[in-house]
Formats: structure tokens, C-alpha cells, sequence
């Protein structure tokens, strides 16, 4: 038989009772905690490679990032932009794709529902971009050419949000770590301490 794709991401529900895959042909998987039996499974696009997966807090909905070929469920919601990547949102229990964020300028590295499960953060290239899961429209881009100022126009790399809901932290090529305002999209404030690219919050 041959060799399957390789695992590019893993994700933990929140109730600790599942476990969302992805892999490099893109297919996602979701897996029972106990005794690792196969929940729900669905493919975003033949050979589409999961690039970041996240659970919903309520456990209902996982998120998906990947490379926009084309191929695969047309969506019932569009974000337009420029060609290239996609952020996918399935329903667990139908296993249904029910919001498509497409054409972003490059690939959203990393995804991340806000605490409350209403929006989605995901960055691409050197911005964060902030989106309405319900009505699949972007609410706010935290962009870095703002932080120009700072001289930081580097890539984002990773992104978390507080469990309260009100701050998001980011984290780039340049190594500094950055913690924006959720509301007003404001830097409050950023520190250097990696000598590398930020991977991971």
C-alpha cells in the first residue's frame, strides 16, 4: 500500500474528547480521545495540503488552512481577496463545509477561533486578518505595516488569543511578540526576545 500523507497538524477540542488531524493530501480526521477511534472524517480538496487546523470552544465547528486549487465543496460564503490561499469552516457533526474564506494573498499559517467561537483570526503574509465566522466577512485587519513605525514589516508566523477575548498576540519573523487590541485592531504593546522567527504562541 502506499504511504499516507504525512500529518501537518493537530488540534485538541476544547472538552478534551476529540483530536482534529490534517494532512499533506488533504484530508482531516477526527479521532476520539479514549481509545483513538475515528470520529468524523472529510477531505478539503484532493492533494490540498492542511496547512492549520483549530476546534471552534463549543466544539462544533474546525477551521482549515490550505492552499486554494480549485478543487473541492464550493462554499456558501466567500471572502474575496487576492488568488492563492484558503481558510476553510466545517461543521463537525454533518461533516459540512458551511463558510469558505478564500483568495488570501498567501498562506494563513495559523488559525485561531477567538474565545466566544465568533471569529476567526488567521495570518497571512504580514497581516492578521480578523473574520466573522457566522457571516464569513472580515471584521478587522491587524496589518504590520502599521508596525513600519517600529520597523517590523515582517511576516506573521503565529497568533493566540487571551481567554478573556479581548487581546490577540502574534508573532513573526523578526522574532518580537506583539499583543493588539481585539476590538480596535491597536498595537499595545511589542518585545523582542528570539533571535529567530516566532513558530508558535
Amino acid at each position: 500500500a502506499p504511504p499516507s500523507p504525512q500529518v501537518t497538524s493537530v488540534a485538541f477540542s476544547q472538552d478534551c474528547r476529540r483530536i482534529a488531524t490534517g494532512d499533506g493530501g488533504g484530508q482531516v480526521i477526527i479521532w476520539g480521545t479514549r481509545v483513538g477511534a475515528v470520529k468524523r472524517s472529510f477531505s478539503i480538496g484532493r492533494n490540498r495540503p492542511v496547512i492549520a487546523i483549530a476546534f471552534s470552544p463549543d466544539g462544533l465547528r474546525i477551521a482549515c488552512s490550505a492552499l486554494d486549487d480549485g478543487v473541492g465543496k464550493r462554499p456558501q460564503t466567500t471572502v474575496t481577496g487576492a488568488p492563492g490561499w484558503i481558510v476553510q469552516v466545517w461543521d463537525v457533526k454533518d461533516a459540512e463545509i458551511s463558510r469558505v474564506l478564500q483568495n488570501l494573498r498567501s498562506n494563513p499559517v495559523d488559525v485561531a477561533f477567538s474565545p466566544d467561537g465568533k471569529r476567526l483570526t488567521c495570518g497571512a503574509r504580514k497581516d492578521l486578518h480578523c473574520f466573522n465566522v457566522d457571516a464569513g466577512m472580515k471584521l478587522k485587519r491587524y496589518t504590520h505595516t502599521v508596525l513600519r513605525n517600529f520597523k517590523h514589516p515582517q511576516v506573521v508566523t503565529a497568533a493566540a488569543w487571551s481567554p478573556d477575548g479581548k487581546q490577540i498576540a502574534t508573532g513573526a519573523k523578526d522574532g518580537g511578540l506583539r499583543v493588539w487590541d481585539a476590538d480596535s485592531g491597536v498595537l499595545v504593546w511589542c518585545v523582542w526576545g528570539h533571535t529567530g522567527k516566532n513558530g508558535c504562541l
